[in-house]
């Protein structure tokens, strides 16, 4: 009988020696989730301008400002191809699909597609609406997160020379966040939300 006693007490010692020690590492666990995700998250608002309020949250499915760009040269290369070649409805919606809303590519087709014996294509230009801006994706190029909606705005300096002339002024486009990733769901030439800007380029004086 002494025996099993003994083997009770020390069952009883060991689970109040270890169960605090297993407590306290859990603990440690997750303040080290918590830093390690605000590090994350911190390290996400240094690719792009965060506009804070209360209804804004830079979430985990936030693309950083390298991703949004590439985005963009793959959309901007899918409307250029459309002037290669002639091409059905159905292969022109599919390439342009993964990249842009619904209302956007009915914009651009309306705008930019011709039909020559049931085939559909482009002729392109430098100046065609709806097609995507030249932005340079440098230093210059800002990355606005303003709720559901991220904005890429550039400042192209105004050109008095050559054949072609224009003033300075800012471009933008504007894209939105959905389960499958980003749509682009507008193109600014003008009349960019000041709040934006002024997010873009805190000195501009915008």
């Amino acid at each position: 009988m002494d025996k099993y006693i003994k083997i009770f007490i020390f069952c009883i010692v060991s689970l109040i020696i270890v169960l605090p020690l297993q407590v306290k590492s859990e603990k440690e666990n997750q303040h080290e989730g918590s830093e390690e995700r605000l590090v994350q998250n911190n390290e996400r608002k240094d690719t792009g301008m965060l506009i804070e309020g209360p209804e804004v949250e830079l979430l985990e499915q936030d693309w950083q400002s390298e991703e949004i760009f590439e985005f963009l040269k793959s959309a901007f290369m899918s409307q250029v191809a459309l002037s290669e070649e002639g091409r059905s409805m159905e292969d022109v919606m599919a390439i342009l699909e993964p990249y842009f809303s619904v209302s956007y590519i009915d914009l651009f087709l309306k705008e930019n597609i011709v039909e020559e014996n049931g085939q559909y294509f482009t002729y392109g230009s430098d100046f065609a609406l709806y097609y995507l801006p030249f932005f340079s994706y440098s230093d210059e190029t800002k990355v606005v997160y303003d709720q559901k909606s991220i904005f890429v705005v550039e400042y192209f300096p105004a050109v008095t020379e050559g054949p072609v002339s224009y003033e300075g002024h800012y471009e933008a486009i504007e894209l939105e966040r959905s389960g499958s990733g980003l749509k682009i769901t507008d193109v600014w030439y003008e009349n960019i939300p000041e709040h934006v800007l002024e997010s873009a380029y805190p000195n501009s004086g915008q």
